[in-house]
C-alpha cells in the first residue's frame, strides 16, 4: 500500500460512533510509529480532508469530504438513483434493504439502505462498518461478477474468518462464485453476523462493468428458503431498476 493510500486510509476509522480520534488512537489503530502518523494526519489537515480541534487536538472529518460528495453525487447520482427503489423493495419484501458499491479492493461501502421497521428483531444496516467480499452475499455476488484479476488481487490479500461460519477456503470459495455467476444471485448465513442471511443480486455501471449490489437482510429465523424464493424476483426488479439508472448516468 502505497504513502497516499495509508494517508487516506485514516479516514476510514471515523464512524458515528467514534466522530473524533486523537493522535495517540491512532497510532494505536494502525500500529505505525508516532511520527508517521503525525505526518499523515497533518498533510490530510492541511489538505482539508481532517479538521484538527484547537483544544483537543483530536481530529474530525474535514469540509474537503463534504464538497467531494456533493461534486460525486452531482456527477454521479448513485445514491439518488438507488434509495426510491430499496424503499419499494423495503416495502414489498418488509425486510432490510441496502445497496453497496466497491470500495477497492477493500470492500463495499453501503450508499443506501431502508432498515425494517415492520417486525421487532431486524437486521441494521451499519453504514460505516465495509462490508467484506468473502463473508457476505453482497461481497460474494460482486466478486462473482468482477473482472478475474481483480478477484485474484481480492482474494490474495487474505480471508478473513468473521464467524464459525465464514468461508475461508480458496477452492470452496471459487467453487462457489461459480455457482452463484451461473445463478445470477448470492444467499450468506452467518459468515459475517450470526443469525442473518443475505440474499443479493449484482449492480451494473454505465460501462455494464460490476459496481456493486443490491440485498436484503433478515434474521435466519425469519428467512426460510420458502420466503427467500418469495424475495428474490422483487429483488431482481429493483436491480434492473437501479441498473437502468446507473447505466443511464455518465
Amino acid at each position: 500500500m502505497g504513502t497516499i493510500a495509508k494517508a487516506l486510509q485514516l479516514l476510514s476509522h471515523f464512524s458515528n460512533n467514534q466522530p473524533e480520534i486523537g493522535l495517540s488512537r491512532f497510532v494505536q489503530i494502525t500500529g505505525d510509529d508516532k511520527a508517521t502518523v503525525h505526518r499523515r494526519l497533518r498533510e490530510l489537515r492541511d489538505s482539508g480532508f481532517l479538521h484538527q480541534d484547537p483544544v483537543s487536538r483530536a481530529y474530525r472529518l474535514g469540509p474537503a469530504i463534504s464538497r467531494l460528495e456533493i461534486v460525486k453525487e452531482s456527477s454521479f447520482p448513485a445514491r439518488r438513483a438507488a434509495i426510491e427503489t430499496i424503499r419499494t423493495l423495503n416495502r414489498e419484501v418488509s425486510e432490510t434493504a441496502h445497496v453497496s458499491v466497491i470500495q477497492g479492493n477493500v470492500g463495499l461501502s453501503t450508499i443506501a439502505y431502508v432498515d425494517d421497521l415492520s417486525h421487532g428483531i431486524r437486521v441494521h444496516v451499519d453504514v460505516n462498518e465495509i462490508l467484506p467480499y468473502h463473508a457476505t452475499a453482497s461481497g460474494l455476488v460482486t466478486l462473482a461478477f468482477m473482472e478475474d484479476q481483480q478477484v485474484d488481487d481480492i482474494l490474495k490479500q487474505g480471508l478473513n474468518k468473521y464467524t464459525a461460519d465464514t468461508q475461508t477456503e480458496l477452492p470452496q470459495l471459487r467453487a462457489n462464485l461459480r455457482q452463484i455467476r451461473n445463478s445470477g444471485y448470492s444467499r450468506s448465513q452467518g459468515g459475517f453476523e450470526l443469525d442473518v442471511v443475505g440474499i443479493a443480486v449484482p449492480l451494473f455501471d454505465h460501462r455494464k462493468k460490476c459496481a456493486g449490489a443490491v440485498a436484503v437482510a433478515a434474521p435466519s429465523s425469519r428467512l426460510t428458503d420458502d420466503v427467500q424464493r418469495s424475495i428474490l424476483p422483487n429483488l431482481k426488479i429493483a436491480a434492473n431498476a437501479i441498473n437502468e439508472s446507473w447505466q443511464g448516468l455518465t
